[in-house]
């Protein structure tokens, strides 16, 4: 039994229907990104192979290899710092992707001087003094969330 009633179907109209779906696959992606975004600060771990160096070129214990892994891209330092808190730059600052990383340490630093001493020309880079020395591995993401591993 039918009651004559007939019922049409609304149209909308296809920009109204772009915009929606533009708004909604919009939201989807935003949420995904919150999801799948890894949490925590940028700098996941960081180690270095071996505890002391003699970089003497010998061809014995000359390098050791720092690695570390960052959660997202992030900007990273890599330095030492020496007894009294003085700072030896190895690596300042440098833009690195997310995921695993490793670099060579020989022993070269940027360049610094030694207290009362004059130096005639420019010095691009120095070995390391002999010493004990903490190492520390710095990051710091593009939201301004910084970390660091220190050994």
């Amino acid at each position: 039994m039918t009651t004559g009633r007939r019922i049409t179907p609304v149209r909308f109209s296809p920009l109204l229907t772009t915009v929606v779906a533009i708004v909604i696959v919009g939201l989807l992606l935003a949420g995904a990104w919150l999801i799948l975004q890894p949490s925590g600060p940028p700098l996941a771990s960081a180690a270095i192979t071996s505890n002391a160096i003699t970089p003497n070129a010998d061809g014995s214990s000359d390098v050791t290899r720092i690695r570390y892994a960052l959660r997202r891209p992030a900007t990273v330092s890599i330095y030492f710092l020496d007894a009294h808190g003085r700072r030896f730059d190895f690596r300042r600052e440098k833009p690195r992707e997310d995921g695993e990383h490793e670099i060579d340490f020989s022993g070269i630093v940027d360049p610094y001087t030694l207290p009362g001493e004059t130096l005639d020309g420019e010095l691009l880079a120095r070995v390391l003094p002999d010493g004990d020395y903490t190492w520390v591995i710095e990051a710091r993401d593009g939201e301004g969330q910084t970390n660091k591993v220190t050994g």
